[in-house]
């Protein structure tokens, strides 16, 4: 009995006499980038297009953007005299990382996608706070995402964006045995923000870019150039002389220039469009299998 009434304890209680929820995963969603490149005929592209382009598969999280700015309510949950919560900034970005079971449907814990809210309680004590927003998105409340009963992972890239965003809490003996991450402070709060304060929206998690491109730069006499693109590498220009030969090839891609300018190119793609997709599919093992990264839409 002891056991289905800790399962029952998994909505949050809107009352102040236990200020905790059970948190659930957030598993990402696959969203297709659709590729509209021709890879099959004559085709014939302008300088500064590509004139071979792939793009990837991706996952999204729920997520939602801020409207205007908003001033939380003070944190009671560590101060019975309150201590003040970070504005929230219009433009902001939070992303899902956790779910919430509520009475009349299911809600989420965000996290900022690109900054770390603190509330400072002492100049050695302080811990960054999330949201908690209905799917409407609606926030009603606040979240302390790396308290006693939580850990959080954010390390960023040398632009400030997140580069790594790993989170998971202490999990109760009851709520492991239910498949739920743990349970961690809230706050909700009294004086609901403006309606539409968010905006739903879906967030990129895993490595977006194209995943390989090859861009038409010009031709000098008999000299075509070409810039070579792929994610996480860095670009490369290469020429090639049509007194050669007319095949070009760069990265595994293989293509016959027909004609050529330096304001544009004619060309056939030669590699069999099964080897292309045998290319996508390598790429998109290897994005997969890497950190999760997060970044707005």
């Amino acid at each position: 009995m002891r056991r289905l009434a800790a399962a029952a304890f998994v909505v949050i209680m809107l009352s102040g006499c236990a200020p905790m929820v059970t948190v659930w995963p957030v598993e990402a969603e696959k969203a297709q980038v659709f590729d509209v490149f021709q890879y099959e005929g004559l085709q014939e592209r302008m300088v500064g297009e590509p004139v071979f382009q792939y793009r990837l598969s991706v996952k999204t999280r729920p997520g939602f953007a801020a409207t205007e700015n908003f001033q939380p309510e003070p944190d009671t949950n560590h101060s019975p005299s309150g201590l003040p919560v970070p504005e929230i900034k219009a433009g902001s970005e939070w992303v899902a990382f956790g779910r919430l079971r509520l009475p009349d449907g299911e809600g989420y814990v965000c996290a900022n996608v690109s900054d770390a809210p603190r509330i400072v309680m002492s100049p050695t004590l302080a811990w960054e706070f999330c949201l908690l927003v209905d799917k409407e998105g609606a926030a009603y409340g606040t979240a302390f995402c790396d308290d006693e009963y939580s850990t959080w992972l954010r390390e960023h890239d040398s632009h400030g964006s997140i580069k790594k965003l790993k989170y998971g809490t202490k999990t109760d003996k009851y709520a492991g045995l239910y498949g739920a991450k743990g349970t961690i402070f809230v706050q909700i709060w009294n004086e609901k923000p403006p309606k539409g304060l968010f905006k739903p929206k879906k967030i990129y998690v895993g490595k977006v870019l194209t995943g390989r491109a090859i861009i038409y730069v010009g031709k000098a006499g008999s000299v075509l150039r070409f810039i070579s693109r792929e994610w996480m590498q860095q670009d490369m220009e290469l020429t090639f002389d049509l007194n050669e030969s007319k095949i070009v090839g760069i990265s595994g891609v293989q293509f016959e220039v027909l004609d050529a300018t330096n304001s544009s190119i004619k060309f056939k793609i030669i590699t069999p469009p099964q080897r292309i997709k045998e290319m996508m599919d390598e790429q998109e093992q290897k994005l997969n299998s890497g950190d999760e990264e997060v970044r707005g839409i």
